[in-house]
C-alpha cells in the first residue's frame, strides 16, 4: 500500500509543516535537565501495535534519523550504556471524516423553502507522532511531545526526509537542551 507509507513518509507527511501541524508538548517540571547529555534508544518497537504497511523500514528509519538530528542538534550525544535518558517514538494514522451541507441552523436548508442541501463527505487522513524521552534511572518520562497533520501523497524520496526532518524538529522545538538547568 504505497499511498499510506508515503503518507507517513516518515512520521509526519504535512502540508508545509506550517499551521497544519499541530504540536503539543509536556516537561515533567521535577526533571533535572542539567543531568541529561546522553541517551539511547529503547528496546521496544517504535509503535505498540505497528502497521507495516504504514511504517516501512525505511519510513521507522527515516524517522529516527530525525530525532537524533534533533537531539545532536541539542547536545545530546548517542550512547549504548549507561543513557542518562531513554528514546522511544510512536505513530500512527487515523482516517478522518466530515459531513458539510443538509440542513441548516434552526431545521432551515441551504436554500429556498423546501431545498436540502446535498451532504458532501470529507475525508482524510490523519497522522500522529508522539516522542517521549524518559529518566533511565528511574523510568519516568520526563518530556514529550507529539505532532498531528493532515497527511498528503509525497512521491520524492528526498521531500519526504526533508518534510519528516522539519516535522520532527518542529515537535521537538520546545526539548530543552542537553545540561540546561
Amino acid at each position: 500500500m504505497l499511498r499510506a507509507a508515503i503518507l507517513l513518509a516518515a512520521g509526519v507527511a504535512v502540508t508545509g509543516c506550517g499551521p497544519g501541524l499541530r504540536v503539543v508538548t509536556d516537561v515533567n517540571p521535577e526533571a533535572d535537565f542539567a543531568s541529561y547529555h546522553t541517551y539511547r534508544w529503547t528496546d521496544e518497537p517504535p509503535t505498540a501495535v505497528i502497521d507495516r504497511a504504514v511504517f516501512t523500514d525505511i519510513v521507522v528509519a527515516r524517522i529516527r534519523w530525525a530525532i537524533d538530528s534533533v537531539l545532536a542538534s541539542k547536545g545530546y550525544v548517542e550512547v549504548a550504556d549507561a543513557p542518562d535518558v531513554l528514546v522511544t517514538w510512536h505513530g500512527g494514522v487515523d482516517a478522518r471524516t466530515r459531513y458539510v451541507g443538509g440542513y441548516g441552523r434552526h431545521g432551515w436548508p441551504y436554500g429556498p423553502p423546501g431545498y436540502r442541501a446535498p451532504v458532501r463527505v470529507d475525508t482524510w487522513d490523519q497522522g500522529t507522532v508522539l516522542i517521549e524521552i524518559i529518566d533511565a534511572d528511574h523510568g519516568e518520562m520526563v518530556w514529550r511531545g507529539l505532532g498531528q497533520t493532515t497527511l498528503y501523497e509525497e512521491r520524492d524520496a528526498e521531500k519526504r526526509q526533508a518534510i519528516t526532518s522539519k516535522a520532527v524538529a518542529r515537535i521537538m522545538e520546545d526539548l530543552p537542551r542537553a545540561g540546561t538547568p
